[in-house]
């Protein structure tokens, strides 16, 4: 897409030379709208040993490890990456920051040599912008006066996923948000403060083909939204209800239209576990939030809807840091469940932001039903690698770095190809992955469903095949 910068680097190209000085400083700029207006929350970039050869290709080298950085945002320092990489969109960045509500970003300690530095925000329409990506020859010093204000403009809309299937579908939602002043039962509104020392709130929407909220919502009693759910479920050709737990940094409208996308590409009625996501870049209280919600009230809420609809019914899906969610559920069920000779029907994980350790460790206690425990990874998610730096390195499941997972009991789906957002997060929409998880669901082998796999030689994991290429 065609976004400029206020203005040039000084003289007009990039200096070919370095000196010997090797103290350290800060990178600081400014970005804002083409307006003139601060752009807050940007994603800034910095790529390290960016090159530019005579013919103009820029290069990523590696940077030895324990390059000085900060395990906390802003100044992440995500480690080394392949020697010698092409740059060809986005790969894997050595510091992430983002613009202050003022606009204003800084990137601490960095030594002199060549970097890339990138800029990307998103519009209230969630359209991708970007202030594209600039050369720095870096000799200890911050941006030059006239580069250190970006603009966006030349704004151009993300490529559309595919249209869904299905005209409209109908969600269920528990939240244990807060309403709005103004919410009604008839037309509720959340905001995304936690409803400290209240009942959840459940209820239904409606939600159109594009995965917009085509009416809004309505609240219903517990028992009502349950059995509501149920009823969907027994009538589904499937007989299984998917139970979704969102990521971080997601409000209520965004968790129902996800859901609706999940409903409509998988044919099967969907129920939201809408925990309390701040909707802020700060990634901690995200993390405080969905643990203690599955303290409080996601224990209450999974049993009774197990108890429901019937434990072989119940699918869990958790998308990005919901994953957690998601085996946390699994556990709880199982625990009440598994004596009986119930197991679930099946756990996915799409980008999951959960321990590797976690998945692992505990995997073998719930006795999945096979083949239906799945894990959805990409080395295009630059979401996970901000977590993998906050948690100082430790594998996420759903990130392919520093190795794609594979553990026992769980098929790892290697998805790069599906289409996905600006940050390579959003990918699980993607009408071929729920394609193949609708046959996974429906009892196919790995090895069978070679209209959307093919195993990756020599490893214990599966490609996904793009429907673009095809």
């Amino acid at each position: 897409m065609a976004i400029s910068v206020s203005a040039p680097p000084a003289g007009g190209s990039t200096p070919t030379t370095l000196t010997a000085q090797r103290s350290q400083t800060s990178i600081s700029g400014h970005i804002a709208d083409v307006s003139g207006i601060a752009v807050e929350g940007a994603l800034i970039q910095l790529f390290p040993s960016a090159d530019v050869r005579s013919d103009g290709q820029y290069f990523l080298e590696t940077r030895a490890a324990g390059t000085p950085g900060q395990f906390a945002l802003p100044g992440i320092n995500i480690g080394p990456m392949s020697s010698r990489r092409r740059f060809a969109g986005l790969e894997r960045p050595e510091r992430v920051t983002t613009s202050d509500v003022n606009g204003n970003f800084e990137i601490p300690s960095v030594l002199p040599g060549y970097y890339l530095l990138t800029a990307q925000a998103l519009s209230s329409d969630g359209t991708t912008l970007s202030a594209g990506a600039r050369v720095l020859d870096f000799n200890a010093r911050s941006l030059r006066p006239e580069e250190t204000s970006w603009k966006l403009n030349n704004v151009e809309k993300s490529a559309a996923p595919t249209p869904l299937s299905s005209p409209t579908a109908i969600v269920y939602y528990m939240t244990d948000r807060n309403p709005n002043a103004t919410s009604t039962q008839a037309r509720p509104l959340y905001s995304n403060d936690f409803a400290d020392g209240s009942q959840p709130r459940y209820g239904s929407c409606v939600v159109e083909e594009a995965g917009q909220l085509r009416t809004q919502c309505q609240e219903l009693s517990a028992r009502v939204a349950i059995s509501r759910a149920v009823t969907d479920q027994r009538k589904a050709p499937h007989s299984q209800l998917i139970v979704f737990a969102h990521g971080f940094n997601v409000d209520f409208t965004e968790a129902i239209r996800v859901a609706g996308a999940l409903a409509t590409g998988t044919h099967r009625p969907v129920f939201v576990y809408d925990w309390a996501s701040a909707k802020t870049l700060l990634y901690t209280p995200d993390e405080d939030r969905v643990r203690g919600a599955l303290i409080n009230d996601g224990r209450q809420f999974i049993e009774d809807l197990a108890d429901a609809v019937g434990v072989r019914n119940l699918v869990l899906v958790g998308h990005s840091m919901g994953a957690r969610a998601a085996f946390q559920f699994a556990n709880t069920v199982t625990d009440k469940h598994v004596g009986h000779g119930d197991r679930l029907a099946g756990l996915i994980f799409f980008a999951g932001d959960e321990f590797e350790t976690t998945v692992r460790g505990g995997l073998h206690n719930l006795d999945p039903s096979p083949d239906t425990v799945l894990n959805y990874t990409s080395n295009r998610d630059i979401a996970l690698l901000l977590s993998l730096a906050f948690h100082f390195g430790n594998q996420r499941i759903g990130a392919d770095v520093p190795r794609i997972v594979v553990v026992d009991g769980m098929q790892t789906v290697e998805s790069s190809r599906a289409q996905t957002d600006w940050l390579g997060h959003g990918y699980f929409t993607d009408l071929g992955l729920l394609e193949d998880l609708n046959a996974a669901l429906d009892g196919t082998p790995p090895a069978q469903r070679t209209k959307t796999l093919a195993p990756h030689a020599g490893q214990n994991y599966f490609d996904f095949l793009s429907r673009l290429a095809k």
